[in-house]
């Protein structure tokens, strides 16, 4: 399989890096499942970028705790929603919120 040129760093790390010029700088950003794992390490990531993120989780006190964070950390607009995926009825709370 023949990686894309952007790509072939990850086979030969000598292979030129291309370093794009485009910001995240004040884009709109919603992450779904921010209050742990991946999510809450790419919310620390976007809003050190300038992303203005809108954070959703199941944990309120979480999710609350990574808001204030964010905020203090990076001085970033970050508005927090709690919703559980499991139950459809909070998925359409959550939606209506947004």
């Amino acid at each position: 399989m023949k990686l894309p040129d952007q790509l072939q760093f990850l086979k030969n790390r000598n292979a030129i890096q291309h370093i794009s010029t485009y910001t995240l700088k004040d884009k709109v950003i919603l992450i779904s499942g921010a209050s742990s794992g991946i999510g809450k390490v790419s919310s620390y990531r976007l809003a050190k970028d300038g992303a203005k993120l809108i954070l959703v989780g199941r944990n309120e006190e979480k999710l609350n705790q990574l808001k204030k964070d964010l905020e203090e950390k990076y001085a970033s607009e970050v508005r927090g929603f709690i919703a559980d995926y499991s139950r459809l009825e909070s998925v359409n709370h959550c939606a209506q919120l947004l």
